[in-house]
């Protein structure tokens, strides 16, 4: 009698519950289209606007959550849960899980701190973490570079947020400090010259500030040498292209002028006989 009624007052319960089921599945399916279509027009609207492209992905990743999250809430509403109740589930299970990820959220809030202190930008070429690249993304977990052979490199942003960073693209101009050795037998003054006019010749580098091209230390293992130092400045996005040229240009004025590198024997002189 009692099995019969148990039975019978579940099968009363879900007669009652079907239809709010059913209309809470389409009215989450409905969510998630809808969530889809803004997340779109969010995009379009970011890219439209002035917003600084860095902060793009860490939004977009941010606002689609939280999209999520409010479709859930609002289809679990819909079958008959309390609010009140799902709030407390929602509290325990953000408890649960803070402390099963707390590195993730450790990354979460690394991330913040990237985007508010503003180190670096998408687009600008950095150091980090022993990894050099060009900023492709700040998400909301990773930070993610592409080196300069284009492997893409996903760092956690708890460890960007507490990592030494260079910035090489933070200003417009760089000083290029390059090391040029020679024979300590060859003219320096004459390679020293030679120096100077392939860097003034060169397009890409700056009369100002002024090169320096002076004498430099001498290494301690490297007797026979003599060190030229370079220290040129040079618009940012050029940086490469004068250190190249300076090395391929300077290396055939000195092979056209005689100007002998380190270990070359000294120039033989034959002794004066006595007549």
């Amino acid at each position: 009698m009692s099995g019969n009624f148990s039975m019978e007052n579940l099968f009363n319960m879900l007669n009652e519950l079907w239809p709010k089921l059913l209309f809470a599945v389409i009215l989450v399916a409905v969510g998630l289209l809808l969530v889809k279509l803004l997340m779109k027009l969010i995009k379009k609207a970011l890219l439209r606007g002035k917003l600084d492209p860095t902060y793009h992905s860490f939004f977009l990743s941010l606002i689609k959550i939280t999209l999520y999250a409010v479709v859930a809430f609002i289809g679990l509403t819909t079958i008959g849960v309390p609010a009140a109740s799902l709030v407390t589930i929602f509290g325990a299970v953000g408890l649960a899980i803070s402390l099963a990820v707390k590195d993730s959220l450790a990354n979460l809030a690394g991330g913040f701190l990237v985007l508010f202190s503003h180190p670096f930008g998408v687009g600008d070429y950095i150091s980090l973490e022993g990894v050099e690249g060009t900023v492709k993304s700040i998400n909301i977990l990773y930070t993610r570079l592409n080196t300069s052979d284009n492997k893409g490199v996903y760092i956690p942003n708890g460890q960007v947020a507490n990592a030494t960073i260079i910035n090489y693209s933070s200003e417009a101009n760089r000083r290029l400090d390059m090391t040029f050795s020679i024979s300590c037998h060859a003219d320096f003054e004459k390679a020293k010259a030679i120096i100077e006019q392939a860097v003034a010749e060169n397009p890409h580098a700056l009369s100002q500030p002024a090169p320096l091209i002076r004498a430099g230390d001498q290494p301690v293992n490297a007797l026979n040498a003599l060190s030229i130092e370079v220290k040129v400045w040079v618009p940012k996005e050029q940086y490469g292209d004068l250190k190249y040229d300076l090395n391929e240009q300077v290396k055939a004025r000195f092979d056209k002028e005689g100007i002998a590198l380190p270990g070359a024997p000294a120039p033989y002189s034959v002794p004066k006989t006595q007549g």
